[in-house]
């Protein structure tokens, strides 16, 4: 792969804009916000719901520009949208050089108030203010919390990890996206970020420069991208987006451990009424009769892990995760787009599942019983 040639001029960047509830409703009525969307090869799939729910849902009042790099036909420059062809690099490069994407224009997004970068397979479920989504803190910079490192807590509450031994961070002193055992206090996920014009556009720079000279070590991040967004993340005063601006689908979070009986419990009908009663009266917000029938149900598990993944599933399912989710993740392994790797490029045709044939070939009959009575109707008119 031919190096990317990086720029010997150091830039400079203005202080981030004050916090949006600062803004005056003049300000606001001229927010101008970038969206970066890469959809390169099969990826181009998920584009048009993304565009239709962004522009439903995304902080309404706010002016939206989508600047697309893709190799895609079916993705024109148009209105709102800007096409910038780009080629499928191939796995991890289309998500490892992301940020010399984005500098390349780095003049055009120099004109808008906000930048934000979004996966692809995204799509926004619910309404999203600015209140809860623009930068208010000194960084200027926004993260997404990643949803692998979150529960739910006994008052149906999201929490997110603390515990930096349990953080994916990238441990190769080799590469720049390195972080010391012990440090850090949150895991971000790559797929969502953003922030001030200014602050963003210096972290494109500092992530292209920083991958760059990794690759000309030899070296990759354990993570690629992901990794070296929360090296530059670290330290910094970042406003933490809560997980259920990036729920994937079909996901189910970890619980508190408070709601799993443990081998004493099972064993003694005593410490099992005491655990029942001290669950009930913190957990207040799951009715108790609930409650009771759940723990009841943890008797038929013999083991530990099987008893936390029932409750798990419950505690979710009551929890009701969808109608929480701002931006669901669609699940790329889903057959209805082919399939992870169809969708990477490295299988020519579409992963189908014989229960998704099965729900295929439903749909076709009801829509050939459907054609079916319309011509019987037709003809009885006749």
């Amino acid at each position: 792969m031919q190096d990317i040639e990086l720029e010997s001029k150091k830039d400079t960047f203005e202080s981030p804009p004050p916090p949006i509830n600062n803004l005056s409703q003049k300000d606001i009525d001229k927010m101008k916000i970038a969206i970066l969307y890469i959809a390169t090869g099969r990826y181009d799939v998920f584009f048009e719901d993304f565009y239709k729910s962004m522009e439903k849902f995304f902080i309404k009042d706010a002016s939206k520009h989508y600047f697309v790099w893709t190799d895609s036909k079916k993705i024109e420059t148009n209105g709102n949208i800007t096409k910038i062809y780009q080629e499928k690099l191939g796995w991890p490069y289309d998500t490892l050089l992301r940020y010399d994407m984005f500098w390349k224009i780095k003049d055009e997004l120099s004109n808008f108030d906000y930048i934000f970068f979004f996966n692809a397979n995204m799509v926004v479920k619910q309404e999203i203010f600015k209140d809860e989504f623009l930068p208010d803190t000194k960084s200027g910079l926004v993260g997404c919390l990643h949803p692998g490192f979150i529960k739910i807590g006994l008052d149906l509450k999201i929490y997110p990890s603390r515990n930096a031994k349990k953080f994916t961070y990238d441990k190769n002193p080799k590469s720049l996206a390195f972080i010391e055992e012990g440090r850090g206090s949150a895991y971000y996920a790559g797929g969502l970020n953003g922030g001030s014009k200014d602050a963003y556009l210096k972290l494109i720079k500092t992530l292209k420069d920083n991958i760059q000279t990794d690759m000309d070590n030899g070296v990759t991040a354990l993570w690629h991208d992901e990794s070296h967004i929360n090296k530059y993340f670290l330290d910094k005063e970042i406003k933490a987006l809560s997980s259920m601006f990036l729920k994937p689908e079909g996901w189910y979070f970890n619980i508190d451990k408070a709601f799993v009986m443990d081998e004493e419990c099972m064993q003694d009908g005593l410490k099992r009424k005491e655990f029942t009663e001290n669950l009930c009266s913190k957990a207040t917000l799951i009715p108790r009769d609930l409650l009771i029938k759940l723990l009841e149900k943890q008797y038929g598990f013999k083991n530990y892990e099987s008893r936390y993944h029932f409750m798990k599933d419950a505690i979710n399912d009551y929890f009701d995760l969808e109608k929480h989710t701002k931006i669901l993740l669609l699940d790329k392994a889903n057959p209805k787009y082919g399939g992870h790797a169809y969708l990477r490029g490295e299988k020519r045709f579409k992963s189908i599942s014989i229960e998704y044939r099965f729900k295929s070939i439903k749909t076709l009959k009801k829509i050939a019983s459907s054609i079916k009575a319309k011509l019987k109707r037709f003809k009885s008119l006749r």
